[in-house]
C-alpha cells in the first residue's frame, strides 16, 4: 500500500495513544483505515504483488485471539471516527466482523409482491415474510395482475380483509416495471407514506429472522440508495445471487451464480464476498430494498425494460445519481426462481429488452463494472482470477474518487 506523505502525516497525527495501543498487532488495518477516511482518490492496482502468507505458524493465525479483539477495537473507531452508531462484533471467519446499528425511528417498509395466480407460492412468501420480520413497521402489497385461478383469488380476497395487508388489482399485459411503478403510485394516491420500498418477487421464502432489519440498517444511511440481499437456490446451499456484475457473460450476471456451499453455509468466497457487506453496481429486484425518496428521484422503473433488465437499468440510474449500492449477506432468503413465469427456452429470453438496455449502457459495458476487478474473467460468477493477468493503465475502473458531499446532494434532488 502506497500512500502521499500529507495523507500519512495527518492519520498518524491524529491517531492518539488509543490508536498506537494496537500498533503491535493490527497496525496495518488501523493505517489503512484512517487514511481511507481522508483520501479523496484512491487507484487500485489489480495485479498481483503481493501473496499473503497463509502458513499456519505465521503470526496472524498464531495470535487469533489477540488479532480479532484489536481489529474489533480498530473497526469500532473507525465507527466513532465518522459518527456512524453502531457495535463491531466479530464475523463468520478469522479477519470478518459485522456491525451491529440500531434501527432509527419512524422508518416504514412497503413490501410490494406482484403475482399472478400461484396462491400457494404467495401464501409460502407471505408467511415467511411475517415469521422473520420482528422489528420493522412494514405493510404487505400484494399487486394481483389479474389472476383467474379460483384458489389464488381466494386467498388474495383473505389477505385483504388483514391487518397491515393491502391487495390491488392490476390488468393489462405483462410488465414487470410498469407492475411495480403502479403499485407506488397506488400508494401514494391512498396517502400512505414509506420510507422504503422492498421488491420482491412472489417466489422468495424468508428461512431466518432478522434479514430485513440487517437490510433496512444499511438502506438507513443516506448515501445508501438500494439493499440486495443473499438469495439461494430451494436446495438451501447454492447460490443464485450475490450481488450483479455489469458486464459479466456479456450483459449482467449475478455474482456467485451456482456457487455450492457448505452444508452449514458458512463460506468466505472469494476474500470474503459471501459473508462480507460490500458495494456493488447492481442488485436483483426478486428483493431489493430501496429509499422511497431515491425511487422518486429517478423516477422509478424504465417501462420499456419490461421484464429483462429494468431492475438493473434501475440501479444504474440510482448509481448515477450519487447513492449506493449494497449487497447484504446477512439478508439470506430462498429463491425458488422462474416458478411464475416458467423457465424460458434459448440463451436470451428477453432479447429486446437486452438489445435496449445495451444501447443505452453501452459506454459503462465498454468501460467495465468499478465493482469488478480487471483481474477476473469475465466469463465467470465465481471471481476466476485471469491467467495470463492483463491489465493497463487505460484501465479507468482501477481508479476511485470520492465524491464530494454537496455536489452528491444537488445530484439527488435533481429531476
Amino acid at each position: 500500500t502506497l500512500f502521499r506523505s500529507d495523507a500519512l502525516f495527518t492519520s498518524f497525527s491524529n491517531s492518539g495513544a488509543r490508536a498506537r495501543s494496537l500498533a503491535s498487532i493490527s497496525q496495518d488495518y488501523d493505517l489503512i483505515l484512517r487514511a481511507s477516511e481522508r483520501a479523496e482518490t484512491i487507484v487500485h492496482l489489480p495485479e498481483i504483488l503481493y501473496l499473503w502468507r497463509k502458513h499456519l505458524n505465521s503470526s496472524g493465525h498464531d495470535r487469533i485471539a489477540q488479532v480479532m479483539r484489536a481489529s474489533t477495537e480498530v473497526v469500532q473507531r473507525h465507527l466513532e471516527r465518522t459518527a456512524r452508531p453502531g457495535r463491531v462484533r466479530t464475523g463468520m471467519s478469522f479477519n470478518f466482523y459485522e456491525i451491529d446499528t440500531p434501527l432509527r425511528s419512524g422508518q416504514r417498509v412497503a413490501i410490494v409482491i406482484p403475482t399472478k395466480n400461484h396462491g400457494e407460492l404467495v401464501r409460502q412468501c407471505v408467511n415467511s415474510l411475517r415469521a422473520t420480520i420482528r422489528e420493522v413497521d412494514y405493510e404487505l402489497v400484494l399487486v394481483d395482475h389479474a389472476s383467474t385461478d379460483p384458489a389464488s383469488l381466494a386467498y388474495f380476497a383473505s389477505l385483504a380483509q388483514e391487518q397491515s395487508t393491502t391487495v390491488l388489482r392490476y390488468e393489462g399485459v405483462f410488465n414487470f416495471s410498469s407492475i411495480n411503478n403502479w403499485a407506488v403510485a397506488q400508494l401514494r394516491e391512498r396517502g400512505s407514506s414509506y420510507t422504503h420500498y422492498l421488491f420482491c418477487n412472489n417466489d422468495i421464502e424468508a428461512i431466518e429472522p432478522g434479514w430485513l432489519e440487517h437490510m433496512l440498517a444499511l438502506a438507513q444511511q443516506e448515501d445508501v440508495g438500494m439493499v440486495g440481499a443473499q438469495l439461494l437456490y430451494p436446495d438451501g446451499c447454492t447460490i443464485q445471487h450475490a450481488g450483479v456484475c455489469v458486464g459479466l457473460h456479456g450483459v449482467a450476471e449475478h455474482y456467485g451464480k451456482f456457487f455450492e456451499l457448505p452444508p452449514d453455509r458458512v463460506c468466505d468466497g472469494f476474500l470474503g464476498r459471501l459473508i462480507a457487506t460490500h458495494e456493488v453496481s447492481a442488485v436483483t429486484a426478486a428483493c431489493l430494498l430501496m429509499r422511497s425518496d431515491a425511487f422518486d428521484a429517478i423516477n422509478g422503473y424504465d417501462e420499456t425494460l419490461a421484464v429483462g433488465f429494468g431492475d438493473v437499468d434501475l440501479c444504474l440510474r440510482t448509481l448515477e445519481l450519487g447513492w449506493r449500492i449494497l449487497y447484504c449477506p446477512q439478508a439470506t432468503l430462498l429463491h425458488h426462481e422462474s416458478k411464475t413465469r416458467g423457465k424460458s427456452v434459448g440463451f436470451d429470453p428477453h432479447p429486446e429488452d437486452s438489445a435496449a438496455f445495451v444501447a443505452r449502457w453501452r459506454e459503462w459495458l465498454q468501460r467495465g463494472d468499478p465493482y469488478f476487478s480487471p483481474a477476473f474473467s469475465p466469463n465467470h460468477t465465481t471471481w476466476v482470477v485471469q491467467d495470463p493477468l492483463h491489465c493497463t493503465l487505460e484501465l479507468r475502473r482501477r481508479v476511485y474518487q470520492r465524491p464530494v458531499q454537496a455536489q452528491r446532494q444537488v445530484l439527488r434532488h435533481s429531476p
